[in-house]
């Protein structure tokens, strides 16, 4: 297997995700939110899963970024068959450019917002300080005093420190399927006393590597395919059952829901919401893809371009929104014209095919063109 459809499939959806939990963006007033209920949102009986819990659609980036790196890069590096310097110049080339072209595009764009409004748009830090660390990719560090620029590449710093903690354990560290889930868990749950962001990073970052060691397991088990069509039936009812208490909890179903749970539904789906995605939901749904890769992968190939594209799709979608805000206020429009469906057509339309030309004409090319400068001296590697 070199490539997992399937996963490239949920990484783009995750993405997407990420825009409808963005959507509050366009109701707010510089950088304090207009106060608008999202029942309003465009679809929101659908896709309230999506408004109202967005934000975990990150944690599945992690879990799938966990899964793949274990997948391609642990016997590797174990195996000291890739140096520390090629492994950080394939992630360099695959992380830096696509950052530093949305952080201008961002600079540009809030200038021209800042010109009209005299504030920018949604992320009020960007000054000197937090250029310097976008700059660096230390945004996410815990030497910032909040989201700033391109507010989404918060994970991009996340992502960028997993890297270098990923390669000292898999270069340091032997330990299975449940040492490795019970490290998520410590990370999960210890670290975030200290930093939320590297808890949410580390913890389902090392959650997708435990489930590439269960995939293994698997695949060598005699009942493999037992085990397969199990967790074929068993992920959609999980899905099904998360979105149905969602619908329940945040009132989607119309006013006979909330008289349907008690109190004490809305405690335990408020503790749950911060763990079943993680340590459950998540992994098993990236196990159950990556087992059926071969039965459907004739499907999964036929989108997994919303993968490919995925990470344009991801970091360029905020300065679309402020172009978005800019232009339908120069046209005469207000907040309204982001209650409707039609809108929300249009700006999903608009990001996938500004990303798909990103990923062809810019991602893609900047990538190779760092790698081939530096495989003169680093030799050559391979990278997701």
């Amino acid at each position: 297997m070199k490539r997992f459809h399937g996963l490239d499939l949920l990484r783009g959806l995750a993405a997407l995700t990420v825009v409808f939990w963005h959507w509050v963006h366009f109701f707010f007033n510089g950088t304090q939110y207009g106060g608008r209920s999202p029942h309003s949102y465009p679809l929101y009986q659908i896709l309230f899963p999506f408004y109202e819990k967005g934000f975990k659609a990150v944690d599945l980036f992690f879990t799938i970024s966990g899964f793949v790196f274990f997948f391609m890069y642990m016997d590797m590096i174990r195996g000291r068959r890739i140096t520390a310097p090629t492994f950080f110049v394939l992630r360099f080339s695959r992380l830096y450019p696509l950052h530093l072209l949305s952080l201008m595009l961002v600079i540009i764009l809030q200038q021209w917002y800042e010109s009209i409004h005299s504030t920018s748009l949604v992320y009020r830090f960007n000054d000197l300080k937090h250029f310097i660390l976008n700059l660096l990719l230390l945004n996410s560090w815990g030497l910032e005093s909040g989201e700033s620029f391109n507010g989404p590449s918060w994970s991009i710093s996340v992502e960028a420190f997993l890297y270098c903690v990923f390669f000292v354990f898999a270069l340091k560290t032997r330990i299975g399927l449940l040492g490795t889930w019970l490290m998520a868990l410590v990370l999960f749950v210890g670290v975030d006393a200290l930093y939320h962001p590297f808890a949410r990073g580390l913890g389902s970052f090392f959650f997708g590597g435990a489930a590439f060691l269960a995939y293994e397991h698997i695949t060598s088990h005699a009942r493999r395919g037992a085990i397969e069509v199990a967790l074929a039936w068993v992920v959609p009812l999980l899905w099904g059952a998360t979105f149905l208490l969602m619908g329940l909890v945040y009132g989607a179903f119309g006013p006979w829901g909330s008289l349907v749970h008690p109190v004490w539904a809305q405690k335990f789906f408020s503790i749950m919401s911060k763990v079943w995605p993680n340590m459950v939901l998540f992994p098993v749904t990236i196990l159950s893809m990556a087992l059926s890769e071969n039965r459907l992968k004739v499907y999964f190939s036929k989108v997994s371009f919303l993968g490919d594209i995925s990470y344009s799709t991801y970091l360029l979608h905020f300065p679309l929104q402020i172009f978005f805000v800019l232009l339908f206020s120069a046209l005469g429009f207000g907040q309204e014209v982001f209650t409707s469906a039609w809108m929300l057509l249009l700006f999903i339309s608009t990001l996938v095919a500004v990303a798909g030309i990103s990923f062809r004409y810019f991602e893609r090319p900047a990538q190779n063109l760092i790698r081939r400068a530096a495989s003169t001296v680093l030799g050559r590697g391979r990278a997701s």
